[in-house]
């Protein structure tokens, strides 16, 4: 049977990417051809990487994700900025926002949030009041129904999961990750913050037709 993951992966915009963030993404993709750190299975990972102006061309119902974006407020606005162009019905954080006031930054969005904590968030009680005028952040895993799917999100990767879901959204280990687990798609955004790997990345999701793309901030 043929796999409901689609994903269209356009050239790179000289004007939002540079030749040192390239060479950047080529790195980790190697690095990502080398290990399995996910969790899940064998050496299946696939990562798409576009511009955010090819993934307009096929914009529709979507949905945007982030994680790991570590109090980098310049990371956060662009990252706030392309979800709103796309008109995102909601985004999803997996973790380690870290301060209310990186949290604040969300408040531009035009669509609720839906995150879980990650290791880092240790103000949690100062989230939780940023939150409530945002949407929802609690411990993971976190499930819930989007757009006709069920989503698990988790800011660490997880192992047998025992209910339905059709998508599942980690974070933590800073790689960014779409990959296709028979039914079940995964998808690690990396590291919105780019203190890391020296790329600040969120993923497009459209989740009616299971297509996600990572995008480079």
């Amino acid at each position: 049977m043929k796999s409901p993951l689609t994903c269209q992966v356009k050239g790179w915009s000289s004007s939002v990417v540079a030749k040192t963030r390239t060479e950047a993404f080529k790195n980790n993709q190697k690095r990502m051809q080398s290990d399995n750190p996910f969790g899940f299975g064998k050496k299946s990972t696939t990562c798409f990487f576009c511009s955010f102006e090819s993934r307009l061309s096929y914009n529709k119902n979507m949905i945007g994700i982030m994680s790991d974006s570590h109090d980098n407020l310049a990371a956060i606005n662009k990252a706030v900025g392309i979800f709103n162009q796309a008109d995102c019905s909601l985004v999803i954080h997996a973790g380690d926002i870290i301060a209310p006031f990186a949290a604040q930054v969300l408040r531009k969005l035009k669509c609720p949030v839906k995150a879980v904590f990650g290791n880092c968030d240790g103000e949690k009680e100062g989230l939780i009041k940023v939150f409530k005028d945002l949407g929802e952040i609690k411990p993971a895993p976190f499930r819930f129904i989007q757009d006709n799917r069920c989503f698990i999100v988790s800011h660490y990767p997880l192992e047998d999961v025992q209910q339905e879901v059709d998508i599942i959204v980690f974070g933590h280990t800073h790689r960014s990750q779409v990959s296709q687990q028979g039914e079940l798609l995964v998808i690690n955004p990396g590291e919105t913050g780019g203190w890391v790997k020296g790329v600040s990345t969120v993923v497009l999701l459209e989740a009616e037709k299971m297509s996600a793309d990572i995008i480079i901030l």
